[in-house]
């Protein structure tokens, strides 16, 4: 087949998917709308990432660290996880709606995954007709696509399948382009290197899989083979290192510990085989399912391939090998482990899933290329078959007598439609007449099919209401004009806090400093030690909740930012000024050295320790009131026999709470420790007698404990049951405090005595003045990392890791000294080192193909 042939009909298929993703979004009247991609993770961690990442590399030129991340982080393991250094996000750039942004860099993505899987399919599996077009529609539009199109770093691994397995055939075939492999490796290692290592894993099995099928076997050769296959990987990973090796280093550094579990064990073989229909997400738990739905056509031609006397049987072994171990991989903890970076994803498991949907489809595109080797009578039993199986397992899940009503009940009318028609198709293209008559009318059906199916997926966006839709704009516009306001009237270096953030990466989005991030990278030791003080703990938090007046002065965070949240709409978001705000680093007592809050559940208690070692004296700032507290239930019970207080619903039909008061109206801090975290999304609710119900379930404390504040004038807390959430709520021990105000000014005045007066501050840059009466710690609420480096009258000094690794301080003598601090992550100067040696080995593999005479020339001749 000409390539100009190929190069044809992989055009047509990229335009295809991009039309396809047109008319889905434009069916849910949303192409065009504000609410678009803006939502889930898109909204939450993408668009602000990558607003990010541009502004860091065309403006502020330092992609190492920002401020703009929790208190101020390395963000080179952000960007990596996050797909920022794929091209694709270079679209951001364009001062544009970032909802159609947003829309062109997902299906741009799956529009080049439909061109590289038609080259791949055509050219290497021998498909010499029109229906690679419909392979590559349907490799690209595939169920996994659907469930995490809000979920676009994935796709760069996508597009890039096709080409790393079309090229380790080459290198098996001995073919001049091996360099190619360990650019096309280095590639997407450096774009997501979460890809880069699920597609780094495929295709080692490929690459076993293929030395099998070769005819010479040889020891000599095969160790040839394994030998520059490990050696082009080795220079891939060189070659990516400047990236590579700071990003791993920092998340095996970073760890977290409240993984959520291992949803694959909730599985059968017959969950997944019910994936592979059309609409069978609708009734699904996103996340809770591999999504290997890729066109009813290809299950049928699946089991096909099997029955096609044209194909060999070591070619159908060795695929079913391939197939076999990625559908284990869903049952088994280890190989799942294996599979995702041996950590468990708290959301969107399967991240595998499109590798389970290229081998299904790479097994149909084998079955059409030798569509001769299937019988006519085979495609009827087969069709009827499955659909049997599949129609049994679906009557089984609903209840007969709702069966018609219930959602699997119409998708079982359509894949039964489907089904038949395809049947149909494909008995009449068995024949030798009007083939090319027949490809065109099923492709044209698939189209529709996936596109159907692209349509059932809006159950997963059922946060995408239409109040919620413009809350969304109104509130991002507040925050906007608030955030330009606050800077014209106050040009210095401060944190913001932003109570009502729908999505805690705002100041990502909008260039400010705060505490909070929702990301799948965060500090660890930073994430724990604030969790102690009472903070948000769980790194799948959208917000951060719970500080007081004391974290807030230690955090320095000197505005508020009063914004329309999820239970009012006010006409203007404004800006509060705290009474209290300290600089970013000031002096406090050596003390504070050997604290440790790690013993302590109660963040009450861990405040008050942690300022009476800066103080070098006992601190009282918060007080137990828990003995005056009375309870009180409405439509809820206590149950005895617990190990821990739990309380339940009397009637489900309706909500209740648990109300904790105090009469004396002394109680200002509330906090509920847990023996464990929540893992449900739907878990009862802390609040305070305001109501304020935020919209994420980050809010409740059983998901993530937090300090919750009370009403103004009041003390009352409430544990709210039912309705969307839990009919029950359990908490180990429940700490209710007061403040002891007359000491608030005492306390501020004693840490800001003795200050940093910045003269320089950017990005990984303090530069400061500070006046020491006696030998004492300078403390920085800067996150503790091993990059920073601290100079001491041009002199470096001995940085030392505070309040359990969490908090960057240095030991400061008596006297008048200039302070400079600096971030340079050292891992980065391993990877320009790897990065040399990288273009060593690419010499290497260059000169090794053109001495062995692997040149086209030569091997044409």
């Amino acid at each position: 087949m000409k390539n100009k042939d190929i190069l044809k009909r992989s055009i047509i298929s990229a335009i295809v998917v991009f039309l396809c993703g047109i008319v889905i979004f434009f069916i849910r009247d949303r192409l065009f709308g504000k609410y678009t991609f803006m939502h889930s993770d898109m909204a939450a961690q993408y668009s602000s990432i990558a607003k990010l990442f541009l502004r860091q590399l065309f403006i502020d030129h330092n992609i190492i660290y920002s401020w703009n991340v929790s208190l101020g982080s390395d963000t080179i393991p952000l960007y990596a996880f996050y797909s920022c250094f794929s091209p694709f996000t270079l679209i951001y750039a364009l001062d544009f709606n970032i909802d159609l942004l947003s829309f062109f860099v997902t299906f741009g993505k799956l529009s080049l995954a439909a061109f590289a899987f038609n080259w791949f399919v055509s050219k290497y599996i021998k498909l010499d007709n029109k229906l690679s077009i419909m392979l590559s529609v349907l490799y690209s539009m595939c169920g996994f696509t659907m469930a995490y199109y809000s979920n676009m770093i994935w796709f760069d691994g996508m597009y890039m399948l096709p080409v790393i397995i079309a090229l380790v055939i080459d290198l098996l075939n001995n073919k001049k382009n091996s360099i190619f492999l360990s650019l096309a490796y280095a590639y997407i290692f450096v774009v997501n290197f979460y890809s880069g290592y699920i597609i780094g894993i495929f295709s080692a099995i490929v690459f076993i899989l293929l030395i099998f099928r070769k005819k010479e076997k040889n020891i000599k050769d095969i160790f040839k083979y394994i030998f520059k296959f490990i050696f082009v990987g080795t220079t891939a990973i060189c070659l990516s290192a400047p990236i590579l090796y700071p990003t791993a280093r920092a998340f095996l550094g970073s760890r977290t510990d409240d993984s959520s579990a291992f949803a694959g064990l909730y599985l059968n073989i017959f969950d997944i085989y019910n994936q592979l229909f059309v609409g069978q997400v609708a009734s699904k738990e996103i996340g809770h399912f591999p999504y290997v739905y890729c066109g009813i056509i290809s299950l049928i031609l699946l089991v096909m391939f099997y029955l096609n006397k044209k194909i060999t049987r070591l070619d159908k072994l060795l695929l079913s090998v391939l197939f076999c171990v990625y559908i284990i991989s869903c049952f088994v903890p280890g190989l799942y482990l294996l599979m995702h970076c041996f950590d468990t994803p708290d959301s969107y498991n399967f991240r595998f899933s499109y590798l389970i949907v290229f081998v299904i489809l790479c097994a149909a595109g084998m079955c059409l290329a030798n569509i001769q080797g299937v019988k006519k009578k085979y495609i009827i039993v087969i069709s009827s078959l499955c659909f049997v199986v599949f129609l049994i397992y679906s009557v089984i899940q609903v209840k007969i007598y709702d069966f018609i009503s219930n959602i699997s009940g119409k998708y079982i009318l359509i894949n039964s439609i489907f089904m038949f028609i395809y049947a149909l198709l494909l008995i009449f293209y068995l024949s030798k007449d009007k083939k090319k008559i027949f490809e065109f009318i099923i492709i044209a059906i698939s189209i529709v099919e996936i596109s159907i199916n692209g349509l059932s997926y809006e159950v997963i966006n059922r946060k995408c209401m239409s109040e919620e839709t413009d809350l969304y704009f109104f509130y991002n516009n507040q925050i906007k004009d608030a955030i330009e306001t606050l800077k014209t009237e106050d040009d210095s270096w401060y944190r913001v806090y932003s109570p009502n953030s729908l999505y805690c990466n705002d100041s990502m989005k909008y260039d400010y400093n705060t505490l909070g991030v929702f990301s799948s990278y965060q500090n660890q030791s930073l994430r724990k030690t604030l969790g102690r003080l009472g903070y948000v703990a769980s790194a799948l938090s959208h917000r951060d909740m719970g500080s007081t007046e004391i974290t807030r002065m230690m955090m320095g965070e000197k505005y508020n930012i009063v914004s329309s949240g999820w239970n009012e709409k006010l006409d203007k978001a404004y800006y509060e000024e705290f009474d209290y705000y300290l600089p970013i680093g000031f002096m406090v007592d050596e003390g504070v050295v050997a604290c440790s809050l790690v013993d302590d559940k109660n963040p009450f208690n861990n405040q008050n320790k942690l300022l009476s070692s800066m103080l070098g004296e006992d601190i009282k700032y918060f007080y137990n009131t828990g003995e005056n507290i009375s309870i009180d239930y409405y439509n809820a019970e206590i149950v005895d026999g617990e190990e821990y207080p739990t309380f339940q619903l009397i009637d489900n039909s309706e909500m209740g709470y648990v109300l904790f008061d105090d009469s004396s109206k002394e109680t200002k801090y509330a906090y509920f420790s847990t023996p464990y975290v929540m893992e449900a999304s739907d878990s009862a609710l802390v609040t305070n007698s305001d109501m304020q119900i935020g919209p994420l379930i980050m809010d409740s404390f059983l998901l993530s404990p937090h300090i919750v504040k009370t009403a103004e004038n009041d003390s009352e807390i409430y544990i709210v049951m039912g309705g969307d959430r839990l009919p029950w709520a359990s908490f180990e021990k429940a700490y209710f405090y007061g403040t002891n105000k007359d000491i608030i000014n005492y306390i501020y005045s004693k840490l800001n005595n003795h200050k940093l007066e910045v003269i320089e501050i950017k990005d990984g840059y303090v530069k400061g003045n500070i006046s020491v009466d006696k030998e004492d710690i300078l403390f920085t609420s800067i996150p503790y990392e091993e990059g920073w480096k601290v100079y001491v009258d041009g002199k470096e000094t001995e940085k030392i890791s505070l309040v359990d690794d969490a908090f960057l301080g240095v030991k400061i003598t008596q006297g008048n000294h200039e302070v400079l601090m600096k971030y340079y992550d050292n891992n980065i100067t391993i990877g320009l080192v790897m990065l040399f040696v990288g273009f060593v080995f690419s010499g290497c593999v260059i000169f090794y193909d053109v001495k062995k005479g692997m040149i086209i020339g030569k091997a044409n001749g």
